[in-house]
């Protein structure tokens, strides 16, 4: 039986999570919700690069006392990876992290965003 822990132990550090998240398109934004339950600020990474947007970050183990009956909460690292669009604003995008959830704004380009033409009368 010790064995099994054991094995399902290391199984589980060499897993890569796959955070679940939201994507809300707005007229002037494109907003990513994150849900990053254990996750500390300073263990997130949040990067763009070549038109891409990648979040990592390391989810530390929950540990309670007394020995485990059920544990759906998987610790480890996670790794998540957005191709951004051409409308995208990629140095205007900006990120809050509160209660376990990472929030990214990613403000589209102005020329991008739709507007309303004034029609004038002659």
């Amino acid at each position: 039986m010790v064995e099994k822990r054991q094995e399902r132990k290391e199984e589980k550090r060499t897993r890569r999570l796959i955070p679940p998240v939201d994507i809300y398109d707005t007229e002037e934004a494109v907003v990513i919700l994150a849900d990053l339950p254990g996750v500390r600020p300073e263990e997130l990474d949040v990067q763009v690069e070549r038109g891409t947007l990648t979040i990592r970050g390391r989810q530390e183990e929950l540990v309670g006392s007394g020995e485990v009956v059920l544990q759906e909460f998987e610790p480890g690292e996670f790794c998540r990876s957005f191709s951004l669009s051409e409308e995208i604003d990629s140095s205007r995008i900006s990120a809050e992290f509160e209660n376990g959830v990472l929030k990214l704004t990613l403000p589209k380009m102005a020329s991008q965003q739709a507007r309303r033409i004034t029609i004038k009368q002659g």
